[in-house]
């Protein structure tokens, strides 16, 4: 069968399907003409896949799944699929019950946000919000489980309310456009792209390194060139300031308390990030510029 002939059978995207194809999910052979002949084998397995997204399950896991037969994972779909079930259940008894006492204390104190990402949208509107969410949404899909997540989660919240800078007129177009023109992606899409860029910061290929720092390089020749431009003046002190009233000393230490994948996330990026730096002879000066070291003449 063509591809054609399964995207109508199954109802997928040939786009769908290249990517899956792309990702090693499945390995389809080429006739002798050069075109992909699909089996009853490689329906199964498109079928499986779909199946598998529909749950919310990200790519790598599936590739876990089908690679290693990891069913741990569809334990662990399970078991979230039960808590979710259970906490529905809880917010339409409380709703019942509000609806017939009209008990505002109560209802207060017994409904909770689904995740932290809500939370925060709620309790910190406008740009910084925003600021806030763009960067760290894919970790804050979580409940507060612990004494130390919510004294955490409550540091966060004064940080940012506390928080007042002016913001540059690009910084809130770009943050606009980003909002309302911009395909925001479901939380399963954000937590799939960050787990691939985790893995990819923890375990890179020799040719995934290479990109990586060479990325690094450029970014900082790019830096070196705009130093002087006016709209990333602008930004620079906007970070700075953001520095200064705690980002780096306040907020990130409890982002890592508050969000166990962050942490993760965050020391792999340090890790890679210092090896690379010191192999192009790069480090953060006091401002978290990158700059190159200077060499010392013999």
């Amino acid at each position: 069968m063509t591809i054609n002939d399964i995207s109508k059978e199954l109802g997928l995207t040939k786009r769908a399907i290249k990517f899956y194809e792309e990702k090693g999910l499945l390995s389809v052979p080429k006739d002798e003409n050069g075109y992909r002949n699909y089996s009853k084998e490689h329906i199964r397995m498109l079928k499986t896949i779909s199946v598998y997204r529909k749950l919310g399950i990200g790519i790598n896991d599936i590739q876990n799944i089908i690679k290693h037969g990891d069913e741990s994972i569809l334990l662990q779909v399970l078991k979230t699929k039960e808590t979710e079930l259970q906490d529905k259940q809880a917010e339409l008894l409380e709703l019942q019950t509000f609806l017939s006492t009209r008990d505002v204390d109560q209802a207060y104190v017994q409904l909770k946000y689904e995740t932290v990402a809500q939370a925060i949208k709620d309790a910190v509107p406008g740009f910084y919000g925003r600021y806030f969410l763009n960067h760290f949404q894919p970790y804050l899909q979580i409940k507060i489980q612990t004494k130390e997540q919510e004294d955490a989660y409550n540091t966060i919240k004064e940080f940012w309310d506390n928080t007042e800078i002016r913001i540059p007129l690009l910084m809130r177009l770009s943050g606009w456009i980003m909002l309302r023109l911009l395909p925001q992606g479901t939380p399963e899409q954000m937590e799939s792209k960050a787990s691939a860029k985790l893995k990819l910061y923890l375990d890179p290929s020799p040719e995934e390194y290479e990109k990586l720092k060479k990325t690094v390089l450029d970014g900082y020749r790019t830096k070196r060139l705009l130093r002087f431009h006016p709209v990333y003046i602008e930004q620079r002190k906007f970070m700075k300031e953001l520095q200064n009233k705690g980002y780096n000393d306040i907020f990130i230490p409890n982002m890592k308390i508050l969000s166990p994948a962050y942490k993760t996330y965050h020391d792999a990026l340090t890790s890679i990030n210092n090896r690379i730096c010191a192999e192009l002879d790069l480090y953060y000066d006091t401002d978290y510029n990158l700059v190159r070291k200077k060499r010392i003449v013999q």
